[in-house]
């Protein structure tokens, strides 16, 4: 005897043989994606930076500063930017307990990295100190006397 198709089996089969309905779903993922990401592609900050051999990233100081972004929401989906493609890769390439502890622990991550940025722990990108110097150096090494 045949094992029965569960309910959520035979919805999953009938709505891949529906070409639209296929369609429409890869489509409203793609605006979601676009959506989620839209912050990273209007921004004209770099990813990553190397300067003077040390790394650091003035796209994420800026996207994570609560002064920039002030509405939680935005600050919300500036922290998913990060989240979303490790959730991806575990539902994608893990299962069984290993699957639930990653999508758990990048649950509390969200969670966690949301706050963080929420109550202000990153910095003013334009308030270091540091890096004021160092350009103002750099700016008087390179001017023509």
């Amino acid at each position: 005897m045949d094992t029965p198709v569960s309910f959520y089996k035979r919805f999953c089969l009938s709505y891949h043989r529906n070409i639209l309905a296929s369609f429409a779903w890869k489509f409203f993922v793609l605006l979601a994606l676009v959506g989620v990401y839209a912050p990273l592609f209007a921004s004209s900050k770099p990813i990553l930076v190397r300067w003077q051999g040390e790394f650091f990233s003035p796209l994420l100081r800026y996207l994570w500063f609560p002064g920039f972004y002030t509405k939680p929401i935005d600050l919300f989906f500036n922290v998913l930017m990060v989240t979303l493609p490790l959730f991806w890769l575990a539902v994608k390439f893990l299962s069984g307990w290993g699957r639930r502890v990653i999508v758990i622990t990048l649950t509390a991550a969200q969670i966690f990295g949301f706050l963080f940025v929420y109550y202000g722990k990153v910095q003013d990108p334009k308030i270091d100190e540091k890096l004021k110097k160092l350009r103002i150096q750099c700016l008087l090494q390179s001017k023509p006397s």
